[in-house]
């Protein structure tokens, strides 16, 4: 065994290390680059084992070719010129990629054999001198070892079996469904990485030819997961969300409903492979085979969520009706309706607050002896002696439609059909339908708002009046059994 120590200089340490913090805002990226070392060394497959119990660790081993002893002494050399050059065209060959460790632990552990001798390299953050030793082994087992000693243990909740099975099975989706097998253990736990699938509604899977190569272009549409991301894809491996090219971070990409992939293995990986580079030819040719896809895209995408916003639609439909029928029943003594009391002579009006009156029709001038009492709690307003209840305006069996206003209303109310209209272009109704359970509760509180609105229309109470609404909302939400 022969140990060597490398000293490197530490010009421009401070610098690379803030670029590295930089570089892996998400600190599994920089878990990431060892993996895809592994891959780029030919590696089948790959064991990813984790250390859970402080101080925390992980390595990961694969079967790829590994590294002689003079590639490893060569190791320093790679680094230093990539941390002048600060240049992708290293970082995937062992370059400043090397450095990434030092986003998540204190320690870098590297051991490689190429099948005939093997060697231990080690680094330690905050300092870029390494310790490299040769291992006197007879026969030795062919691939790459890497540990990360003492992870920052605020990572500790990144750090389980299950998060970073999930996180390979969408970074490196098309490797594993070519034959590469990733397993991530932690001694208690084993699991078996399998590609991530696409879910939904196919909407666009075509290659497109460009001067350098092919973009391929698989979307899905999924309304009801809300937390899908487009991924861009080279050679294999997912490098970012889509919506972090800015030409792309608006509709229909920003909606969390798209699902899928757009590769191409022509285009130039920025520093840390989390983006692409913007620099030369390529960027510009790939961009415009996306763009010029857009519209195609925006309109399947508004066809799809028509669809199923109608049937969503339908399906509310039959859920309110049968609540606000169930809420009527219960509480019989209130309708949708403006319920207020005048003076016989004709004086002022003066609210009612005993609830929302009868559902049958209530005859003018009838006199009102004292206020019905309702499920909904107590009143908090009774008429003077002498005065009289007038006419409800809605009636009981009121309906509910949906359509897009004109006046930026939530809602409104029309009395010679005994329609609520909600309107489907008010900006909370459309943010909020893109989940089903959370477009009914919408729904129902909108109907609740304009039962309040039209029963005590004139009341000054405001209090009264949002306690009434919350009242109503939740009745609703019970009986629409959510």
């Amino acid at each position: 065994m022969s140990m060597k120590r490398i000293e490197l200089t530490e010009t421009g340490l401070e610098n690379v290390l803030s670029h590295l913090g930089n570089v892996y805002i998400n600190p599994l990226d920089a878990f990431r680059e060892f993996i895809t070392n592994g891959i780029d060394a030919g590696a089948s497959n790959i064991i990813v084992s984790l250390q859970r119990k402080k101080p925390m660790g992980l390595s990961i081993q694969d079967d790829g070719k590994g590294m002689s002893f003079e590639e490893v002494l060569e190791l320093p050399n790679r680094i230093a010129d990539s941390i002048k050059a600060m240049d992708d065209s290293v970082i995937g060959e062992k370059g400043i990629g090397m450095l990434a460790y030092q986003a998540m632990g204190e320690e870098l552990k590297l051991q490689t054999s190429d099948g005939n001798e093997s060697s231990i390299y080690k680094m330690f953050k905050g300092s870029l001198d390494v310790d490299i030793t040769q291992l006197q082994e007879e026969l030795a087992i062919q691939g790459t070892k890497v540990e990360i000693l003492e992870i920052d243990p605020t990572l500790q909740r990144l750090i389980t079996v299950n998060k970073i099975a999930e996180y390979l099975s969408r970074e490196f989706r098309e490797k594993i469904s070519g034959g590469l097998k990733i397993v991530v253990n932690d001694g208690n736990e084993h699991k078996i990485v399998t590609p991530e699938i696409f879910k939904g509604q196919i909407l666009l899977n075509e290659n497109y030819n460009t001067p350098f190569g092919k973009v391929n272009i698989e979307l899905y549409i999924r309304p009801e997961a809300k937390t899908q991301r487009v991924g861009v894809s080279h050679k294999g491996q997912r490098v970012c969300d889509i919506i972090s090219i800015p030409e792309f971070n608006n509709y229909p990409w920003n909606l969390g409903v798209l699902d899928g992939s757009i590769t191409a293995n022509f285009v130039k990986l920025n520093t840390g492979r989390d983006g692409l580079m913007r620099e030369g030819k390529h960027f510009p040719v790939w961009l415009k085979t996306v763009v010029d896809q857009q519209n195609y895209i925006e309109e399947q995408t508004r066809y799809y969520l028509d669809k199923i916003k109608k049937k969503e639609s339908q399906r509310c439909q039959t859920i309110i009706a049968s609540a606000l029928s169930t809420f009527f029943k219960e509480n019989k003594d209130l309708a949708l309706g403006t319920s207020y009391y005048t003076s016989k002579t004709g004086g002022e009006e003066i609210e009612g607050k005993d609830g929302l009156g009868s559902g049958r029709k209530i005859r003018s001038q009838k006199k009102v002896n004292k206020p019905s009492t309702s499920p909904l709690g107590p009143k908090t307003l009774i008429p003077e002696e002498g005065m009289e209840k007038q006419n409800a305006r809605i009636r009981k069996g009121v309906n509910y439609t949906e359509m897009p206003l004109d006046d930026p209303i939530s809602s409104t109310y029309n009395e010679d059909t005994n329609e609520i209209i909600i309107n489907t272009a008010y900006p909370l109704f459309i943010q909020e339908t893109m989940d089903e359970t959370r477009g009914l509760v919408y729904r129902l509180r909108v109907i609740s708002n304009e039962i309040v609105e039209n029963n005590y229309k004139n009341m000054k109470d405001t209090r009264f009046a949002l306690d009434k609404s919350i009242e109503i909302h939740y009745a609703l939400i019970k009986h629409a059994k959510i």
